[in-house]
Order: C-alpha cells, then structure tokens, then sequence
C-alpha cells in the first residue's frame, strides 16, 4: 500500500512538471512595450524579451546568402526592430507568410504579431567589416526571435485604442 501511494506521489509530480514546463518557459520571458524597448535596445543584449509590434516588411529568403554559417533564418523587420526567425519553426514562418500574403492583397489593416525573442548582436544582416579578431561585434542588434504568435486577446483588451489585427 504505501509503495503504490509513493508511486502515486511521483507520477502526480511528474505530470505536474508536464504541465508546467511550458508554463515555466513562457516566464523566462520579460514583457516590454515595443517603444519601451526600442529605447533601451543597447543596454538589453541577451534578455528574452515578449513584446508586441508590427511586422512592415519580410526580407526574401535569398537575402540571406551571406550567412551561410548559420541555421537558415528568415529576417523581417517590425515597425521598432530587426528580426530574425529560424526556418526551423515552420508554424512562426507560416504565421509570417499568411501576413506577407496579406500585404501582397494590399489589405491595410495592419497586422501585430508578439514575438518571444533574444536581445543580439547579430551578423544576419552582413559580417562585420574589421575588428573582429579585437572583440568588435557586429553592429545590428536584433530581436532573434524564438516563437512568434497572434497577440492573446487580453492585449486587446488591455489596450482598447490599438484595433490592428
């Protein structure tokens, strides 16, 4: 009896750590308003940051020729940042893609999208000309964004006056 209530006990735990897993991860995240972060962009590299803003424009994929060293990324710019998403995250492309279609129809709404995303210096834009041998890094800092989702509804409601969709 008390083995099957231990045993109880640790497949209890372990679902528990299943489910909140997720959970977790999502907090490892600070939230910032987009013109918050824009300003304090320098003093942040290499803090996960949720932010909501709006995708302006997606970089075609052979655009990123010059970064053959690295995981191929699809690069696109929001109305505050330069980003860069893996190609790997096929359903954060996709959401990319349908608002690229979006644009190509000429639809004006504009579209926000949250980005869960590293504050980075990164060389997805081009390398970095001299200096790197004397710690120079590249110049662009960029959100590398880990995920990238529909802004929950709660934001809506929380910000009433902001009706892009």
């Amino acid at each position: 009896m008390l083995a099957s209530s231990i045993r109880r006990s640790w497949l209890g735990l372990a679902v528990a750590a299943l489910v909140l897993a997720p959970a977790a991860a999502s907090f490892a995240y600070q939230y910032f308003d987009a013109h918050d972060l824009a300003r304090q962009l320098e003093a942040k590299p290499g803090t996960k940051v949720k932010v909501i803003d709006e995708v302006t424009h997606i970089y075609p994929e052979e655009s990123n020729s010059f970064a053959d060293s690295v995981e191929p990324h699809l690069r696109f710019d929001t109305y505050h940042f330069r980003c860069a998403i893996p190609m790997s995250d096929t359903e954060g492309v996709a959401l990319l893609r349908e608002l690229e279609e979006r644009r190509a129809k000429n639809d004006p709404t504009p579209v926000l999208v949250a980005l869960y995303a590293t504050v980075t210096n990164s060389e997805l834009w081009g390398p970095v000309a001299g200096g790197k041998d004397d710690g120079v890094v590249a110049e662009p800092i960029v959100l590398h964004v880990e995920k990238v989702e529909k802004p929950r509804r709660r934001y809506y409601l929380e910000h009433p006056g902001d009706d892009r969709r």
